[in-house]
């Protein structure tokens, strides 16, 4: 579940129409507190959420279905005492949610109600793990996968990915599949059930089915397959998880074409995986262009060094984040045709036209931010480093002025 959600196109259904408030206030309530972080909407949906249920919030990638606990967070986050203390009230009640919810603020230290204590928020983790909550089963398992908080522990950890899997967890599908080849084969038996249980319904159990299947897990490996599967998850507009599946497809299709060789397309993929937010594909990005020796000579001693001094680890850094920036693709895709219409109806139009918006707006502002970190590295910069540099300033802007003016095509009726 995701509290904190970029919308660009907002619609919001009432879960039941025997809460308390008036299930037409709703709407107005998510925006105050989503767009404008009013703690006092977000601590009022935790109450109708209480009552009522979730409150599905819809964009054009499905419904995020926020339950009363996440609103609860989001009021703590925005100041709101009584979000605190009725957290702590049904957390005391053993309430899994709620237990949950207090291990994510003391964990994120995003609340000035409650101060920062991992060892704390992983405490309510394993409480609330131990009475059976799936989620905090997951929490603790990445945890443990680290050593953050609690002691590294990988088998233990990829039990609790397992019985996260089991309990509905979408996010657990795939540490289970990282835990297949290390587990005794029982675990594997259990995992292959469950993922492909899960894959009926699934897009994210599906993925991690297919990652399988082109592993030979559990049977005879079978590329094309895997690459159909993984493809037609990633072309799917209104995927459950969003941007989040989205990322997942394309590392692992770019893991595939790596297997027969297909550069291009491998980086191709990889560049989507970074720009939606793959945990690990801008560090695999680098390091694979390493292996290749694609990357800049220049920088390659500097990557691979394990005993840099502090300028050279900011300079590392920087350079990093300036290369994968650099690969950056435009996010929204082509613009929709009459079978997009006919299937979502006229608001895929809106909502394509609201991307595009919003991704200009996104790229410009993170490269903001960047020229910023850029301007505030004091230390000597390889030259490689500045002329990457210029070429991204370059191509930030080219691709600012291309969104603009299709943009502007759209608006004047054209069809290209």
């Amino acid at each position: 579940m995701r509290r904190h959600l970029a919308l660009v196109f907002l619609f919001v259904l009432a879960a039941s129409p025997s809460a308390a408030m008036d299930a037409s206030q709703v709407p107005e309530l998510v925006h105050k507190a989503l767009d404008e972080h009013d703690a006092s909407a977000a601590y009022a949906l935790g109450q109708y959420a209480e009552q009522a249920g979730p409150v599905p919030v819809y964009a054009l990638a499905g419904a995020n279905y926020i339950d009363a606990w996440a609103w609860y967070v989001t009021a703590a986050e925005a100041g709101s005492r009584d979000a605190v203390l009725r957290l702590k009230q049904q957390a005391t009640a053993h309430t899994l949610g709620a237990m949950v919810a207090l291990g994510d603020l003391y964990m994120s230290g995003k609340s000035a109600l409650i101060e920062r204590d991992e060892f704390e928020g992983a405490r309510f983790y394993v409480n609330a793990a131990t009475l059976g909550s799936a989620l905090a089963n997951f929490k603790v398992g990445m945890l443990q996968m680290r050593g953050d908080a609690l002691p590294l522990d990988r088998n233990d950890a990829c039990d609790h990915f397992l019985k996260a899997a089991k309990g509905g967890i979408d996010e657990a599908y795939r540490p289970v599949v990282g835990c297949v080849t290390q587990m005794p084969p029982d675990y594997q038996d259990d995992a292959l059930s469950t993922v492909k249980n899960a894959a009926r319904t699934d897009p994210l159990a599906k993925l991690a089915e297919a990652e399988m299947i082109w592993r030979g897990i559990g049977g005879e490996a079978d590329y094309k397959s895997a690459l159909e599967t993984m493809t037609a998850i990633f072309d799917m507009r209104d995927i459950r998880g969003g941007d989040e599946t989205r990322g997942w497809a394309a590392r692992g299709i770019s893991r595939l074409y790596a297997s027969q060789g297909d550069t291009n397309a491998e980086f191709r993929f990889l560049r989507f995986a970074i720009a939606f937010g793959d945990s690990g594909a801008k560090d695999e990005f680098i390091q694979r262009g390493i292996a290749l020796g694609i990357e800049r000579p220049e920088l390659v001693d500097l990557i691979r060094s394990q005993d840099l001094s502090e300028d050279e680890q900011r300079a590392r850094d920087l350079w990093i984040d300036i290369r994968t920036f650099s690969l950056r693709p435009q996010q929204c895709g082509r613009q929709p045709n009459e079978t997009d219409i006919q299937k979502y109806g006229q608001i895929i139009i809106s909502s394509w036209q609201a991307c595009l918006q919003n991704d200009a707006r996104t790229t410009a502002a993170a490269w903001q931010a960047l020229q910023e970190k850029i301007s505030a590295y004091t230390g000597n910069a390889p030259d490689a480093m500045v002329e990457d540099t210029r070429a991204l300033a370059k191509s930030v802007n080219d691709r600012i002025s291309a969104d603009v003016a299709g943009l502007k095509s759209i608006a004047a009726g054209d069809d290209d």
